[in-house]
């Protein structure tokens, strides 16, 4: 992971416009199938793509992902157990959406409740590459200073022109409340985290929407938005604040 010094814009400068395009700044390439749990959302509208996003396989057939991935009146495809999107490769599973149930909180401006969760068609198949990963307990926290890792398919440095289709990944350091506050506009402290030191050059940028952020193996945020030049740290919505209403819409919810 590149370490380099780098200067910011403003924190008005923040904005969600990571819907239609994909990186991680200063990461690395993913082990091939090391994240079973990541997803790609595909948006299609008119029978074309019309945005991706990262995703989370929370259960067999629920993924979770960031709610301005949405749309209305397109459908959604996801594909599990990918490491290279452009290739045929047998562990991949795609399942097209059946249902979408954005949190009733969620607002585009602001943006906040920034998470959406997504019922499969049928439940996936179980595999060394596609795999569920737990959500976090309701009384879960991460502690400013840790190290966590987001994950996602895209460009891998602002001035690049074509997205590499190969799962990248970078560690990211968690910041105080404090600290988000001074770089990130509109950062709420009782539903959202920060993450990526504002001196380091790593983060998750357009694109990586939705994607999980792993702390010590368990899932603690969601990529919601960040700097438009792609430098952290980027706010991410805080998993553990909304479990108890993702788990009743998961029980509620039949196949």
């Amino acid at each position: 992971m590149l370490l380099l010094l780098l200067l910011l814009l403003p924190a008005a400068a923040l904005l969600p416009l990571w819907a239609h395009a994909g990186r991680i700044i200063g990461g690395r390439a993913s082990r091939p199938h090391s994240r079973p749990y990541m997803a790609y959302v595909e948006v299609w509208k008119d029978q074309a793509v019309t945005g991706r996003c990262g995703g989370l396989l929370v259960r067999k057939d629920f993924v979770l992902t960031a709610a301005h991935c949405g749309c209305i009146a397109c459908n959604i495809r996801v594909t599990l157990g990918a490491h290279d999107l452009s290739a045929a490769e047998d562990s991949q599973q795609r399942l097209w959406v059946q249902r979408t149930i954005p949190h009733p909180e969620f607002t585009p401006e602001p943006l906040t409740h920034d998470l959406l969760l997504l019922q499969l068609e049928q439940p996936v198949v179980v595999t060394e590459e596609v795999k569920p990963l737990a959500l976090p307990s309701v009384r879960s926290a991460v502690r400013p200073g840790q190290t966590c890792l987001v994950a996602g398919w895209g460009l891998r440095s602002p001035a690049a022109l074509v997205a590499p289709n190969t799962l990248h990944e970078v560690e990211v350091e968690v910041q105080d409340n404090d600290t988000c506050t001074m770089y990130c506009a509109g950062y709420r402290e009782d539903s959202m985290l920060c993450a990526g030191s504002p001196f380091q050059r790593g983060s998750a940028f357009r694109g990586d929407s939705g994607g999980p952020l792993v702390c010590n193996r368990v899932p603690q945020g969601l990529v919601s938005y960040g700097n438009i030049n792609g430098s952290p740290p980027a706010v991410y919505t805080r998993i553990a604040k909304f479990v108890p209403w993702i788990r009743r819409e998961m029980r509620l919810l039949r196949p």
